[in-house]
């Protein structure tokens, strides 16, 4: 066949006989007609004041159809004339106008075929404060055939634009105008008028050139849309802004338009330095914090929860002040953010960053609710303040045993209850797999899942999945880590506790570390109260209750100290003792009355964390706990491993040009 083809080509055209024979081949001229039109657009970036673009090179932090239209190495995947971009408006409230886009537009589609036949077409702008407007006509192709040697050529098509006020019985313009040349594709051209009179005005196109009636003319006339020019130029104030202009002939369509910025500035602490703060970690705290705050960029999550809870136009301002929020505890959490981990990697990185948009409303408890959950907190209301909580490491505050619970009696005196109920967590509420979502800002911040597993939950409990959107993360190793948690802290922390308490209820915050001394769930355990005071530097603590002490065995003795259990080894020989002494002097005043808990060494402590306390009709105070595992936070932050993989295949760098003269057609064996 290939063979044929060859022999066909080679013969084409020759003649046999006297004559010569044969013919001329038709002709056709290049096209003369492109396009030039622009789409111009005004991206609305962020909620101002913002920090700026992440590159100095302004392109480098522009993706359009998710390609980045300078690259890192500075190669161009768009040519620079295609493209015209604007200087950032950072969203200052009084920033200038963007140059060359400070005109704002009203585009009125009507994409109607204008004929003879069917008479002129008219619109009416839709506003009357119109400093000019322009006309786009096109048509779908032009040319003509000679029917007799068969070339094709360039033809013309006339048009006539008539505009009218809503006032004057006249035209204000009417004049006639032509498209010549030669395109077998759309060809769109826009003419543009100063509008006088009043508004709103008529604009009419009406075709000048009969109507084809043969195939071999092809002038088809569209009236394709009326574009008015509004007189007022906007500074879009607290909102950053960026122009865009792009030649309709690089896209078919306008293109996904995103943007590589450092975001909003913030309230943080005046000792705080962001900029440091991803090589120095807590290195970048200066001193003692006084309190003040000053606005800088940061993408701690702790400041940005502050954010959303203080500011007037998009978050929680109009209900509450700066007075209304605890901010000296999201100074111990931002601390906690921002210390350094390991990346998984060999390196380091901070343990928690929020990198991420608030593009839609939402409810204000669960926005703040989803930003809290990226630093692994929760906020409650307090005596009127605002307070943020954080699952991280911390001491135990309070001590609960059968001395200081309420426990419900009959009659004669004798309990009905145990001072303390528990209560474990259904087997088939235990995950064992957890698929994260974050976004890889290496595969342009698109979703990937990130896969952890608890091997020995697995073994015993199977293959049970938790999904989890991790909100605003943009690190792997930090959504190993969510993960990781939510399956250590569902597979450990498997019991709570509820029990009744008098007065001191009231001063338990949800998120509180407490120990449980429960004689009838843990042998080896005693508390009560301390019968006097003890003094700085003092060893010898005086209890409410004689205790005895087994030979053989070595015992703690742990005190609350200004709400801080601090735990000593008892020096005190064997023997039934209400006095003890301990190793360690106390560093500072106990109180008479203050909790004490005693404990054989064999004995692991039982710590809870306070979800929630209730005051009951009598007075009483019921308060809810879970199981605290106090060592998964080591495990959590030590086993990061990040396996590299291969990104999906996206336009990352520069995209090579084809052009058209370069490709050659041949025929081959």
């Amino acid at each position: 066949m290939v063979d044929k083809i060859k022999k066909e080509a080679f013969l084409s055209g020759s003649g046999g006989g006297k004559s010569g024979g044969g013919g001329d081949k038709p002709e056709e001229e290049d096209d003369t007609l492109q396009s030039k039109a622009q789409a111009k657009m005004v991206v609305a970036v962020c909620e101002g004041e913002i920090k700026g673009f992440v590159h100095n090179d302004t392109l480098k932090n522009v993706f359009l159809n998710d390609s980045r239209v300078k690259t890192l190495s500075d190669g161009f995947n768009f040519s620079d004339t295609d493209i015209e971009v604007s200087d950032l408006r950072k969203g200052e409230n009084d920033q200038l106008v963007l140059s060359n886009f400070d005109d704002i537009e009203i585009e009125q589609s009507v994409d109607a075929k204008v004929t003879v036949q069917a008479g002129q077409i008219s619109v009416t702008t839709t506003r009357n404060d119109l400093r000019s407007v322009r006309v786009r006509v096109g048509v779908a192709a032009l040319y003509q055939v000679d029917e007799e040697s068969g070339d094709i050529t360039g033809t013309r098509v006339e048009y006539r634009i008539k505009i009218k006020d809503s006032v004057s019985t006249g035209n204000i313009f009417n004049a006639v105008f032509d498209i010549t040349g030669k395109t077998r594709g759309p060809f769109e051209e826009e003419r543009s008028f100063d509008l006088q009179g009043t508004g709103p005005w008529t604009i009419t196109v009406k075709r000048e050139t009969e109507d084809s009636d043969r195939t071999t003319l092809v002038n088809d006339l569209f009236f394709k849309a009326i574009i008015g020019e509004v007189g007022a130029k906007f500074k879009y104030p607290n909102t950053a802004v960026l122009g865009l202009k792009f030649n309709a002939e690089a896209f078919s369509s306008i293109p996904r338009v995103a943007l590589e910025i450092d975001g909003l500035l913030i309230d943080v602490p005046e000792n705080y330095n962001p900029a440091s703060v991803d090589t120095e970690f807590t290195g970048a705290y200066r001193g003692t914090w006084n309190g003040e705050l000053v606005k800088k960029f940061s993408n701690n999550p702790a400041w940005v929860f502050y954010d959303l809870l203080i500011n007037d136009r998009y978050g929680c301002g109009d209900f509450m002040s700066a007075n209304d929020i605890d901010k000296f505890s999201l100074y111990e959490i931002a601390r906690y953010c921002d210390e350094a981990v390991d990346d998984g990697q060999g390196g380091k990185e901070r343990r928690f960053v929020f990198n991420g948009h608030i593009n839609n409303r939402g409810e204000a408890f669960d926005v703040l609710n989803s930003i809290a959950a990226t630093f692994r907190g929760m906020l409650y209301y307090h005596q009127g303040t605002v307070v943020a909580v954080q699952d991280s490491p911390g001491a135990s505050c309070k001590i609960f045993g059968p001395s200081n619970v309420i426990q419900d009696a009959d009659n004669d005196g004798k309990l009905k209850s145990p001072p303390f109920t528990y209560e474990g967590t259904g087997l088939k509420t235990r995950k064992t797999v957890c698929l994260v979502s974050w976004n890889d800002p290496n595969d342009l911040y698109k979703t990937k899942v990130e896969y952890v597993e608890d091997r020995v939950g697995v073994d015993r409990y199977g293959h049970r999945e938790l999904e989890i959107r991790a909100f605003g993360c943009t690190s792997q190793a930090q959504a190993q880590r969510l993960g990781r948690w939510n399956l250590l802290t569902n597979l450990t922390e498997t019991e709570t506790v509820a029990f009744k308490v008098a007065a001191e209820g009231f001063f338990l915050l949800p998120g509180e570390i407490i120990e449980i001394a429960d004689p009838n769930r843990e042998g080896g355990v005693a508390s009560g109260f301390l019968k006097a005071a003890t003094k700085t530097g003092d060893a010898v603590f005086s209890l409410d209750r004689n205790v005895v002490l087994f030979p053989g065995e070595l015992y703690s003795l742990g005190v609350v100290v200004e709400d801080e259990l601090e735990f000593s080894i008892v020096l005190t020989t064997a023997g039934t003792h209400s006095n003890l002494t301990v190793l360690d002097a106390v560093s500072k005043k106990v109180r008479k009355g203050a909790m004490w808990m005693l404990k054989r060494s064999d004995v692991e402590r039982r710590q809870y964390r306070v979800i929630g306390a209730q005051e009951e009709d009598d007075g009483t105070v019921s308060v809810m706990a879970v199981l605290h595992n106090p060592s998964k936070y080591q495990e959590v932050d030590s086993a990061t491993l990040i396996q590299k993989q291969r990104p999906s295949p996206v336009n990352t760098d520069t995209v090579p040009q084809v052009l058209p003269e370069s490709i050659q057609v041949g025929f081959t064996n």
